[in-house]
């Protein structure tokens, strides 16, 4: 569901936040799809968030950001040419 995944980081509020872990999802009201997520939060706390919840959230923090893997590779590959 909309790019959220376990083992993700995330800025919310200020916030640095864990997906620690993705339930199963389910149907809400209007055929709209769910799941609850387990987020732990820098400050220590852990939340029962809705996965619709968070996207809100990030989508309404202007400074909201997702956290990239470091170890994903660079962002230009390198060529072998120089020119």
């Amino acid at each position: 569901m909309a790019g959220i995944k376990q083992g993700e980081f995330f800025i919310v509020n200020g916030q640095m936040a864990y997906i620690a872990d993705v339930g199963e999802e389910f149907e809400m009201q209007y055929d709209r799809r769910d799941c609850r997520l387990r987020v732990i939060y820098d400050n220590g706390t852990k939340s029962g968030i809705l996965l619709r919840s968070l996207q809100r959230a990030l989508h309404r923090d202007e400074t909201g950001r997702r956290i990239t893997d470091p170890l994903a590779g660079p962002l230009l590959a390198e060529s072998g040419d120089d020119s």
